[in-house]
């Protein structure tokens, strides 16, 4: 699974969407709670403006990692874009607690202006 989410990866950043969309489905079939995959897949999904498929795959990263701040906040980017502020709201709140405890006061910081303007 791990060399197919790491070829995944090298498409992404070469912006072969389709084949990267290919290897992190791969990965994901492979071992179904790989929760950077589903993430990562999200990400390319989200770039690709198919943000109900990139919905589904950032909340399965949450589902299978629930701590996963950088799902948390995707989503909230994902539902502020989409038109949906509460549930943005949550999503930012939570990823900002997240960070927070994990140390990383930039990205909290980061979180936070996001949250202001959707207040």
């Amino acid at each position: 699974a791990e060399a197919h989410y790491n070829l995944g990866n090298l498409l992404y950043n070469l912006k072969r969407f389709d084949k990267a969309e290919e290897e992190y489905r791969e990965a994901i079939r492979i071992n179904p709670d790989y929760a950077e995959a589903h993430y990562n897949l999200g990400n390319l999904l989200d770039d690709l403006k198919r943000f109900d498929k990139a919905e589904k795959e950032y909340r399965e990263a949450i589902r299978i990692n629930p701590d996963y701040a950088e799902a948390h906040n995707n989503l909230g980017v994902l539902l502020s874009e989409t038109k949906r502020p509460e549930e943005a709201r949550t999503e930012f709140e939570i990823a900002k607690k997240l960070f927070e405890k994990q140390g990383r006061e930039e990205d909290a910081k980061k979180v936070d202006k996001s949250l202001k303007s959707i207040r």
